[in-house]
């Protein structure tokens, strides 16, 4: 039941990202808008940020995402967590300059949305 879960959570997910891209203007160079899907799992970008890594386990939800501008961090964070608000406990996002997502770079900040609390950053 846990599988099917992070399924429909993660396409809805890619759903609500895939039309929030639909309306951006393209007019900036960057990450290219589109939506793939490769052997590890779904990637998600648009012209500002690029989704790495998407896990999730015990009411949290857990995001990896390059960003083109690392000052947008907490704007990209809050445009990822806002649909899922109603559904986890906690969403966590580690923030990564474009192009080190992978590779074991450091993030260089984490963003936390939590019930309780809302937002906060802890920069790396």
């Amino acid at each position: 039941m846990e599988g099917s879960k992070f399924f429909t959570h993660v396409t809805a997910f890619a759903l609500v990202l895939a039309g929030m891209s639909c309306e951006r203007s393209r007019e900036t160079a960057g990450i290219p808008p589109v939506v793939t899907t490769n052997a590890t799992g779904p990637t998600l970008m648009n012209d500002r940020w690029r989704i790495v890594k998407m896990a999730m386990a015990h009411d949290v939800f857990t995001i990896e995402v390059e960003v083109v501008e690392p000052s947008n961090a907490l704007v990209v964070a809050r445009e990822l967590v806002e649909p899922l608000q109603s559904q986890y406990a906690e969403v966590l996002v580690y923030v990564y300059a474009e192009g080190e997502g992978s590779g074991g770079h450091i993030p260089m900040k984490r963003i936390e949305w939590t019930i309780d609390n809302g937002f906060s950053e802890l920069e790396y």
